[in-house]
């Protein structure tokens, strides 16, 4: 598994997307990496939804971009 850093791009697994109902196709951009003892410890965010919108992620459900 790559290890993710602040401002590189990504793409979120099939089953991430599904169950958020995201679309696909969308390149989502690592906003942080919380420190805290969280699930969810990666914040993405995405310009096709807006500069304010993020959601949080495992590093398991994401995908490099190549």
């Amino acid at each position: 598994m790559k290890n993710f850093k602040v401002g590189d791009k990504c793409y979120i697994t099939e089953n991430a997307k599904v169950g958020l109902g995201l679309p696909d196709g969308v390149e989502y951009t690592i906003k942080d990496i919380l420190q805290d003892d969280v699930e969810f410890k990666i914040v993405l965010n995405a310009e096709e939804f807006g500069r304010d919108w993020v959601q949080f992620f495992r590093a398991e459900e994401l995908m490099a971009v190549e």
